[in-house]
């Protein structure tokens, strides 16, 4: 990677501009590290960045790092399958994504909620408030999502994310978030997630701080109350469907390094 962006630099007038996927240094919960330092000398090469949201652009400039950078706010999803239209509301919310990693679901326990779960790597045994429908591909999943909320959470506890992957939750733009609003399903997240302000400014899900509540969250959301959050999440979904928040951030960073 160093020789191909000294190249660019040497030969061409090109720009280079970084669409960051993962920033391992936040991810493994140790920027002091060689790989971290690696990480960063090659983003300090860059004309400009597209990071994923405001915490990881102040990650970036606290670690040197002074190109212009421009805020994804949430990843495009090309989604083959029709967006969910479902307005009924029953209280039902789905989690996907590796199930080896998100031990908080053999602790969860709900009364009012069923949980349908899908993902690779299971545990043995869940609690009764789950239901898990195994594993699928990628272009398949959408097709199953059809509930009313999609989950995203992460690490071992229910009244926070903890751990690695809680941490990288404050700064991250998870792919599972993009999963569920592609399919016209809206979001409950992490109050402290990264996303949590994206979601709740767009009106596209619910922010909590603790999953010990969700019963009387989801007890206390009218059926109109969900129409409009649904029908936010439908037309969120068009546009990431169509690119619209990668074609945005590029004109903005296009525009300043140019």
């Amino acid at each position: 990677m160093n020789h191909l962006i000294e190249d660019i630099k040497r030969y061409t007038h090109a720009k280079l501009v970084y669409v960051i996927h993962d920033i391992e240094g936040i991810q493994m919960f140790d920027d002091t590290d060689n790989y971290s330092d690696n990480e960063l000398r090659l983003l300090k090469q860059a004309d400009g960045i597209i990071a994923h949201n405001q915490p990881m652009t102040d990650w970036l400039k606290e670690h040197g790092i002074t190109v212009p950078i421009v805020n994804l706010g949430i990843f495009d999803y090309q989604n083959p399958q029709l967006i969910n239209q479902d307005m009924n509301y029953n209280k039902s919310v789905v989690f996907a994504g590796s199930l080896e990693k998100s031990t908080f679901l053999t602790k969860l326990n709900l009364k009012d909620t069923k949980l349908t779960l899908y993902g690779p790597n299971p545990a043995d045994q869940y609690p009764d408030c789950i239901q898990y429908e195994g594993k699928l591909s990628p272009e398949e999943l959408p097709k199953k999502l059809t509930q009313n909320f999609g989950l995203v959470w992460d690490g071992d506890e229910l009244d926070t994310c903890s751990g690695t992957y809680g941490h990288y939750l404050q700064f991250n733009a998870p792919h599972k978030t993009s999963l569920y609003l592609s399919s016209g399903i809206p979001v409950i997240i992490w109050k402290k997630a990264a996303m949590a302000k994206f979601i709740e400014e767009n009106h596209v899900g619910l922010a909590i701080d603790n999953l010990n509540d969700l019963d009387d969250v989801l007890a206390q959301i009218t059926d109109n109350e969900y129409k409009t959050i649904k029908q936010n999440a439908i037309n969120m979904a068009m546009r990431l469907r169509e690119g619209h928040y990668t074609k945005a951030a590029l004109d903005q960073i296009i525009k300043q390094v140019i």
